[in-house]
C-alpha cells in the first residue's frame, strides 16, 4: 500500500496505479511485468504471515494495468527471460520456473521434475539455466519453449451437431477461469 506506479508523459508525470512496492520489473513487448512485495499478509488470528509478491502487466494507462496474480512466495529476487512474447521467470533462491503472457490464465507453473530454475537466459527459443536434480546437484538445463504446455484456459472450439442437422462451433464451458473470481 501507499506506493503508486507513474509514466513519464509529455506534460510531466502521470500516476497510472497505486500498488505495493515493486521489487522486480521485466519489459516485455507491448507491457511491463512488476514483481510486487505485499508485506500486509495477515491469518485469521491478526498475525502477520510475511511477504508476499504478487505479479502485475501494465501498458502504461490506468485501463491497462492490473494484478495477475498472487504467486504465494515471499522471494524478492527473481531471474526471467522473455521468448516470443513470453517471460519466463523463477526465484533466484530455487524456486519453481514460471510462464507469464500477462494474463491470468497464462500465468502457471511449469513442472520440470527438478527443484529451480536460475540463472535463466534465453537463446532464441531455448531457455537455458541451473536446476537441481537429487542425484547429480545442480547441472545446466535446456528447456524448448515451443514445447512448453498451452495455457490451461484455452478453450478448444468444439462442433455441435443440432437436432435440424446444423453443424455449429461452440466452446466448452470448462475449464472456467473465473471460479475463485467471484465472492
Amino acid at each position: 500500500g501507499n506506493w503508486s506506479l507513474y509514466k513519464m508523459s509529455d506534460t510531466g508525470f502521470m500516476k497510472v496505479a497505486d500498488m505495493d512496492p515493486v521489487v522486480y520489473s521485466v519489459a516485455s513487448a507491448e507491457k511491463l511485468l512488476l514483481f510486487t512485495d505485499h508485506s500486509a499478509k495477515t491469518s485469521t488470528d491478526g498475525s502477520t504471515l510475511g511477504l508476499d509478491t504478487h505479479l502485475w502487466v501494465s501498458d502504461g494507462t490506468t485501463q491497462g494495468t492490473h494484478e495477475v496474480l498472487d504467486l504465494e512466495t515471499n522471494n524478492r529476487q527473481f531471474s526471467a527471460a522473455t521468448v516470443n512474447g513470453v517471460t519466463y521467470f523463477s526465484t533466484i533462491e530455487g524456486g519453481d520456473l514460471w510462464r507469464t503472457d500477462g494474463t491470468t490464465c497464462g500465468t502457471f507453473k511449469i513442472e520440470l521434475g527438478t527443484r529451480g530454475a536460475s540463472p535463466i537466459a534465453a537463446l532464441n527459443d531455448i531457455l537455458i539455466f541451473g536446476s537441481y536434480n537429487e542425484e547429480v546437484g545442480l547441472e545446466p538445463h535446456a528447456y524448448y519453449t515451443a514445447n512448453a504446455p498451452d495455457s490451461p484456459c484455452v478453450a478448444a472450439i468444439a462442433s455441435v451437431t443440432a437436432q435440424d442437422g446444423m453443424t455449429e462451433n461452440v466452446f466448452p464451458a470448462y475449464p472456467n477461469p473465473f471460479v475463485n473470481a467471484f465472492t
